[in-house]
């Protein structure tokens, strides 16, 4: 999950090439797609949604990765209809989260 973090998203893709599952955790419940949406990696976060990574999977805490507001390029990838984010589900909601940080 390392890859996820870096720019270099190519290692990323050919582990879900290989097999590994596109929805796979960290210890905290956060998906690759989440972490991309964290840190701003919108490449990955729009490769993942491409491989249908679950935009509505919820981690630990339960939050999406919708959640992460701070990257405003990210909401919007994963806002796009075709993405099927939800920004309705988990605690806070990313509409919440809007409120809370706007």
């Amino acid at each position: 999950m390392v890859s996820a973090r870096e720019t270099n998203f190519k290692p990323v893709f050919q582990a879900v090439d290989a097999g590994m599952p596109i929805n796979i955790t960290n210890d905290k419940g956060n998906t690759t797609l989440m972490l991309a949406a964290c840190t701003d990696r919108r490449g990955l976060a729009e490769g993942l949604l491409q491989q249908k990574s679950d935009p509505n999977r919820l981690n630990s805490l339960g939050r999406s990765g919708a959640v992460f507001k701070s990257h405003d390029e990210v909401v919007c990838i994963l806002g796009k209809t075709a993405s099927g984010a939800d920004p309705r589900i988990g605690k806070p909601t990313a509409i919440e989260a809007v409120r809370i940080f706007d």
